[in-house]
């Protein structure tokens, strides 16, 4: 499904290959006897079988599903074995990293959600960063960006649009000779990075760019940095989602630096001279203020990123639903075609992708589908997630411990299929 421009390598779970979940740190390594595409051919249920994926638990091989009383969430299609040899402390933590605990939170219950529909009802809706140490809020809409106190209080307010643009333009913000319009500015995501005091905005102004704003005074434009053109859609509906996690470490150091995890939809209409072929689906970039904006990790045909095959992009959509970091690894659930990329109508399903956050070329990608089933029927499309402790009740429920993981997931029923 995805692949560097040539070709990457599938990464190895045996032996000391085997992520070690007790540190935190994922163990791996590159081999090069593994290298292959993702490219895949032939029947397309086959090979919607062939993306390579890791298996949760070790104790769930044979029947990968969680059960809580009347719920039944599977998780299908984790293909990778892990040795037999794996100690009971190693299964167990295994086991709890992710329940994948995806109550179905009957606000939408059996809705039947039409694709598009759900698009349009998801554009410009309000948008949301909370620093967790403070409780202190930035929401954006369209065009408005306000920053709220513990207590709900409006501090200040800045406006995001419109701004002087052009689709024209690779560059409109430093050389443009198109005439400059008032273009709306529809914010796609948002991120608190608390270590350098900065709120990270990305928009779809200027073909698709973040920028930095000074968290203690949004306002204050002369702090506000552009990212380069490219990194989220330039469109007023497609879907990103970002989220500040930790990346590969570098120059020997044991420590990893902060990074931005990016995942980014796929614009399949060409607006103005932006190459949206370029544009990772799925990658990591540099905070450094040296290297702001710049991909955490590049060589010549490989880095931190991930791109869909151009030839199969126009019909494979992948919406990004959230993105969090856990335990050695970044995460992002999406929604996306059941099937290799084809031009025919097919179904969605949700999906969970990751990487190892130690992995300077992301060919520890793997995904695999998110399927929730209550009284019989499947609800297949991933609307929210949260990741929390499990806390004391629901520990006690699922055996696990207080302070484990958990992952909350809100689904919807629905049949949606998207072709060209």
């Amino acid at each position: 499904m995805f692949k560097h421009t040539k070709i990457f390598d599938v990464p190895c779970f045996s032996g000391q290959d085997l992520p070690n979940f007790n540190n935190n740190k994922c163990q791996y390594r590159n081999r090069q006897k593994q290298r292959q595409t993702l490219a895949t051919k032939g029947n397309p249920q086959q090979n919607s079988r062939t993306v390579h994926s890791l298996e949760l638990s070790a104790n769930q091989r044979r029947e990968p599903s969680f059960k809580l009383d009347r719920w039944s969430i599977k998780v299908e299609n984790f293909q990778k074995k892990f040795p037999r040899n794996l100690s009971t402390s190693d299964r167990l933590t295994t086991k709890t990293i992710f329940i994948l605990l995806f109550l179905l939170l009957l606000i939408i219950s059996s809705v039947q959600i039409n694709g598009e529909d759900q698009q349009r009802k998801q554009q410009d809706e309000a948008i949301l960063a909370v620093f967790r140490d403070s409780y202190e809020g930035h929401e954006v809409e369209l065009q408005r960006m306000v920053s709220f106190s513990e207590g709900l209080a409006i501090r200040e307010h800045a406006l995001t649009g419109p701004r002087a643009d052009s689709v024209l333009c690779a560059d409109a913000l430093n050389i443009c000779k198109e005439p400059l319009v008032p273009t709306d500015s529809h914010i796609k995501a948002l991120a608190i990075y608390p270590d350098s005091n900065k709120l990270i905005e990305c928009t779809s102004l200027y073909q698709g760019r973040c920028r930095t704003r000074n968290l203690s005074n949004i306002r204050r434009e002369s702090d506000v940095r552009f990212s380069r053109p490219g990194i989220v859609p330039n469109d007023d509906h497609s879907s990103a989602q970002i989220f500040v996690g930790s990346g590969p470490s570098t120059g020997g150091s044991s420590s990893q630096p902060r990074v931005l995890y990016v995942g980014s939809t796929y614009v399949p209409i060409s607006l103005g001279p932006r190459d949206a072929l370029d544009v990772p689906s799925v990658s990591s970039i540099s905070l450094e203020n040296g290297r702001l904006f710049e991909l955490t990790e590049q060589s010549i045909s490989s880095g931190t990123y991930m791109k869909l095959d151009y030839r199969r992009m126009p019909f494979f959509r992948i919406d990004y639903i959230g993105g969090f970091e856990a335990n050695g690894f970044a995460y992002f659930a999406t929604r996306q075609p059941k099937y290799t990329p084809q031009p025919d109508a097919q179904p969605i399903i949700s999906k969970l992708v990751r990487v190892c956050t130690q992995d300077p070329n992301f060919y520890s990608y793997t995904e695999a589908p998110l399927e929730c089933e209550w009284a019989g029927q499947s609800y297949n499309l991933l609307q929210a997630i949260y990741l929390a402790n499990a806390g004391f009740d629901l520990a006690a429920t699922m055996r696990l411990k207080p302070t484990d993981l958990v992952l909350f997931g809100a689904f919807a029923r629905g049949k949606a299929q998207r072709g060209t």
